[in-house]
């Protein structure tokens, strides 16, 4: 997927905050599927290959309550999108972050600042409550990619053990954090998703060692690579 990623920016010419944005809208089309229907409408969805990765400006989330959790890189990005679209659909959305604002680079720092100018507040992971988490309809981690190698730290740790513990609803983007995209392996702890909406194909580690467990529901978007360059039928690249 990153070969791909490299291919269809560099080469092809795919603005890579386009891919960004289109990451976000697939994931928020699950999101809100999930928040309105319920995860067996995800998983029939999924099943029949029903999904239309646009978003419908007649969804209301109303009344919802979302927790979104943001890492630096390009994952905390499509996180930060995510919750700026959640918030233009009517939900509560607090937006987590593991360092300010302005410490963010890249595409990330792009989605960070759209929300600044909103006038939209952030939280730190210190200030997640037991509150916030019980309150939460759904749970976006977008902390860590599929990149993602070694072991998990504190305060994340905690935090995730305490997400787990609970079995709040989770949606994962791309991966969940804290599981090592290619081998499945899990260190020292990593979220326990109910669904993942991986961008493009199933990465390795989703379907062996703990992915298979900490996955949940695996939903593959198309984030508009084409298809002449990758499979998007939910095989492994």
């Amino acid at each position: 997927m990153q070969t791909l990623d490299h291919y269809a920016i560099n080469t092809l010419g795919i603005p890579a905050v386009l891919l960004m944005e289109r990451a976000a809208q697939a994931t928020t089309v699950v999101v809100t599927t999930l928040l309105k229907q319920g995860l067996d409408v995800v998983r029939t969805c999924n099943k029949k290959n029903m999904w239309a990765w646009s978003l419908s400006p007649n969804q209301s989330l109303s009344g919802k309550q979302c927790l979104v959790l943001c890492g630096k890189g390009n994952n905390g990005g499509d996180g930060l999108a995510v919750a700026r679209l959640l918030h233009q659909a009517g939900a509560h959305v607090n937006i987590a972050l593991v360092a300010p604002s302005n410490h963010y680079s890249g595409i990330a720092a792009v989605m960070a600042q759209i929300l600044v100018v909103m006038g939209h507040p952030f939280l730190t992971l210190k200030e997640i409550t037991s509150g916030i988490i019980n309150q939460a309809d759904v749970i976006i981690d977008a902390l860590y990619g599929t990149g993602f190698q070694g072991a998990i730290g504190e305060p994340l740790a905690t935090l995730f053990s305490d997400i787990n513990k609970i079995k709040s609803t989770v949606v994962a983007i791309d991966i969940p954090s804290g599981l090592d995209g290619t081998t499945g392996n899990i260190e020292t702890g990593a979220l326990r998703a109910t669904v993942t909406v991986t961008m493009q194909c199933v990465k390795s580690g989703m379907v062996k060692g703990k992915g298979v467990e900490y996955c949940g529901e695996i939903v593959v978007a198309d984030i508009g690579i084409p298809n002449k360059y990758c499979n998007n039928k939910g095989k492994k690249c």
